[in-house]
Formats: structure tokens, C-alpha cells, sequence
């Protein structure tokens, strides 16, 4: 697939990863949340949150590291958190399912689109 950078899109899932799972733990002990325990409505919608967001990250991430079609590298983190978000979907609430699927894309070329506005251009 031209002009994806495997290396900026498996360095950003790794970003993700730890994200989340900083953002899983840091959400538990917020909420009181113990683990092992199924998870409360608090919790979805603060996961909904912190991933959207870990998951700009991870746009913006593969964006800087790519340096071309910084769009298409961020997308394809996106496209790769589905992928794995499928793993737990079962699990999860659909209503939770419905949210994050439609968001991670989105959200993860906004971090592409924030890795493109941050660059300095050249006088």
C-alpha cells in the first residue's frame, strides 16, 4: 500500500496500547472501579473518552513519524483500532461498540490532521 509507514503506524499503535492501558488503570482507581469487576456505565463513557483521546494521539503519532500522507498513516491506526477492538467487542455494551467503531477513525485522522497543523513551514 503506498505511501503508509509501517514503522510510523506499529510505533503509534504501541503509543495506543500504552495509552489505554495507563488510561484503564488511572480510570479504575478514579472511579473505584475494582478489577476483575464487570465494568459500571461510568467507566464506558470514561473509556469512550480516554480512548477517543489516546486515540488522536495515535493519529497524530503515525502522522509526525510518516511524514506523507499523513491522513492515510493516521487512518490506518484507526482502521487497525477496530481490528483490535474487535477482540472485546463481545463483552462490551452495543451502544459502546456503536460509539467507539464510529469514532476511531475520525477520531485518529483529527490526530493526523493536529500532526499537519503543528508543522512549521518553511520560509
Amino acid at each position: 500500500m503506498s505511501g503508509i509507514s509501517i514503522k510510523a503506524v506499529l510505533i503509534a499503535a504501541i503509543v495506543v496500547l500504552f495509552a489505554d492501558v495507563i488510561a484503564a488503570f488511572g480510570l479504575s482507581f478514579a472511579l473505584g472501579q475494582p478489577l476483575g469487576v464487570p465494568p459500571n456505565t461510568k467507566f464506558f463513557i470514561g473509556s469512550i473518552v480516554l480512548g477517543t483521546l489516546t486515540t488522536i494521539l495515535g493519529g497524530y503519532v503515525a502522522a509526525r513519524i510518516a511524514k506523507k500522507r499523513l491522513y492515510v498513516n493516521a487512518g490506518v491506526v484507526g482502521g487497525l483500532g477496530i481490528l483490535i477492538g474487535l477482540l472485546p467487542a463481545q463483552d462490551n455494551p452495543l451502544w459502546f461498540n456503536i460509539i467507539c467503531f464510529l469514532t476511531v477513525v475520525p477520531a485518529a485522522i483529527l490526530g493526523g490532521y493536529l500532526a499537519k497543523s503543528s508543522r512549521v513551514k518553511d520560509v
